[in-house]
């Protein structure tokens, strides 16, 4: 399999789930990556899951690409996964970069650079409590880029789970927390955040390369720095110091956040107090990611495509057809339908009043140029209907009705379109968290009228029969990696397992019968 990479950086971390035709590769079965000089380059690997011979049907692997590489071939045959093992207490070491976990707070070193991160809890009315201690479990034990999970122990309250991801090549952190309000009630989250401490202080910001003290980002399309008012403006959540920076990724997108430097302390409000208390129903999760990098560089993963023809022939995604010079001639009304759907989905207006006018499409990769209904913690993945649509006086949001995100995937696979891969994967984000229920694995669907999806106070209570998905959640974990994604995904067959449980056809009558 030719994997293409997308503008590559010295020593870049390459992610990547790759499939493979049934029969082809045996489990246990070990691999090579090669460049373009046929040159073997540093490769952990997973097998995922196995087609119903007990060959292997996906792997996902883990890679170290260099600033000259365009390409890179894997190879079925000989080779060996660099893998490590946690050190006692849970952490990891590995290159001279150490990840020590204690009590749910951790320290990020390399060399004499560090970093200790204190999660800070939320505020949320009526009150809940966070609850248990941590389980620790090394999910991915790659000798490149090791994954280290630390989730809560707890059935009801707030839960939060954290996904640390040590590159220790470029000195970085990938740090992933999220947050499932396992209620039975609606509440209101009104504060969310995290401290930093780090060795070093002074700091330049990403929104305009200046120093400050604050930056504030209260909705789309706006922000504010040190307490003063409010501008129009995208700014960069980013700070960078001589060796150390801190990337809050997606920042505007997902807002609200705050950054708050203050000697070498950081503060980041992922749901700063001065926003307005955001309503959140049962079940839903949100999460964010930062990187926090200690060697001067940003660490941005490698941005990578299949080889088109290879993914589509593997079978892994049922029948489909690279595209190509040949679709294009012989096909070429399916083709321009599909580049239309794909590259129209997000507007550069919406309208704002029943029976207004729409904007043009917007480009995908273009988000500044987008409505700012697009954003947003709870609707950023989503997609807004126009004003009135079923039934309801507000907008309302289609749930990534019917399964979005695994359009976006099969497009990209078939094209190699690195904008198609971003946003399958942040649709299947928003459908993982805020769509499916931790409570129960159920899947809330968008509603009519007075329950018309808003993502806050009208909501669903549950799922619609003709309204459940799995397809892109499980793309989600096999093409990138997103382990929520795939636990989404097997919570929501459990819960239709049950629904359907018993002999004969008597339940799936009474479900669709009532």
């Amino acid at each position: 399999m030719k994997i293409s990479i997308h503008q590559p950086t010295e020593n870049g971390l390459l992610l990547c789930g790759v499939p493979l035709a049934e029969g082809m590769v045996s489990a246990g079965s070990a691999f090579a990556l090669r460049d373009e000089r046929g040159e073997g380059l540093p490769l952990w690997w997973a097998e995922r899951v196995h087609w119903p011979d007990g060959s292997v049907k996906w792997i996902f692997l883990h890679a170290r690409i260099g600033v000259d590489c365009n390409a890179v071939e894997l190879e079925a045959g000989e080779g060996t996964a660099a893998t490590i093992e946690a050190v006692d207490g849970g952490g990891v070491e590995l290159d001279g970069a150490r990840l020590v976990v204690e009590d749910g707070v951790w320290t990020f070193a390399a060399g004499d650079r560090k970093v200790r991160v204190q999660p800070g809890g939320a505020v949320v009315d009526p009150g809940i409590e966070s609850g248990g201690d941590y389980a620790v479990e090394l999910v991915e034990a790659s000798g490149i880029a090791p994954l280290l999970r630390l989730r809560q122990r707890c059935e009801d309250g707030l839960r939060f789970d954290h996904l640390l991801r040590l590159d220790p090549v470029q000195k970085v952190l990938h740090w992933q927390q999220r947050i499932s309000f396992l209620t039975t009630e609606t509440c209101r989250l009104k504060e969310l955040g995290a401290t930093l401490e780090f060795a070093e202080e002074g700091w330049t910001w990403g929104v305009d390369g200046g120093v400050h003290s604050r930056l504030q980002v209260l909705r789309p399309g706006f922000f504010a720095l040190d307490g003063g008012e409010e501008m129009a403006g995208r700014p960069e959540a980013a700070l960078r110091g001589e060796d150390a920076s801190l990337i809050l990724e997606k920042g505007w997108q997902r807002g609200p956040f705050a950054l708050e430097a203050e000697g070498r302390q950081v503060r980041v409000g992922f749901y700063p107090q001065e926003a307005m208390p955001l309503a959140v129903q049962p079940g839903t999760s949100f999460r964010h990611s930062l990187r926090i990098g200690l060697g001067g560089v940003d660490g941005t993963p490698v941005t990578w495509s299949l080889d088109a023809d290879a993914a589509c022939a593997s079978g892994a995604f049922g029948p489909l057809m690279a595209c190509t010079e040949h679709t294009r001639r012989f096909y070429p009304g399916y083709e321009q339908a599909m580049d239309a759907c794909m590259q129209g989905g997000r507007l550069t207006r919406l309208d704002k009043e029943r029976g207004d006018s729409k904007g043009h499409p917007a480009m995908l990769a273009e988000e500044e140029s987008q409505d700012e209904e697009y954003f947003g913690l709870q609707h950023y993945g989503d997609w807004p209907m126009a004003l009135g649509a079923y039934g309801g006086g507000l907008r309302m949001y289609a749930d990534n009705e019917y399964d979005t995100p695994f359009a976006y995937y099969l497009q990209f696979m078939r094209t190699g379109r690195p904008e198609y891969l971003e946003v399958a994967h942040h649709s299947a984000v928003h459908m993982a968290d805020v769509d499916c229920m931790a409570t129960t694995g159920d899947m809330r669907f968008h509603g009519y009228r007075e329950t018309a999806e808003d993502h806050a106070e009208h909501r669903s209570r549950g799922g619609d029969l003709g309204h459940y998905w799995t397809d892109g959640l499980a793309l989600n974990f096999l093409v990138g990696g997103d382990w929520w994604s795939w636990e989404a995904a097997r919570d929501q067959a459990r819960f239709l397992l049950d629904a359907f449980a018993g002999e004969g056809d008597d339940a799936i009558r009474r479900h669709f019968l009532g």
